[in-house]
């Protein structure tokens, strides 16, 4: 996919009221998060959705940098833009 493709696929995915979102920011702790992500995902890749959210909060990082080192080594995913809001990432499958 071309940069300016991707620019155009993010933008029109940050303005979808019905995006595909996983919320984990009041997942409690990381090891429940990363199931939740999981099992988002998974339904994301069923569903064949195009675009999905990511919402992880702004917190200590953690769950961030953790979510963003599974996206590096995923294979479905196109590309990850994060969010100026710095809580949350729009991934292209």
């Amino acid at each position: 996919m071309k940069e300016s493709d991707k620019r155009a696929a993010f933008l029109g995915a940050s303005l979808d009221p019905h995006l595909f979102t996983i919320d984990l920011h009041q997942a409690g702790d990381l090891h429940t998060a990363l199931g939740e992500f999981e099992r988002g995902f998974d339904r994301a890749l069923f569903a064949r959705v195009r675009a999905c959210r990511v919402i992880y909060g702004v917190g200590t990082g953690i769950l961030a940098r953790e979510i963003l080192n599974i996206l590096k080594r995923n294979k479905n995913i196109v590309a990850w833009h994060e969010e100026e809001s710095g809580g949350s990432v729009i991934i292209l499958l």
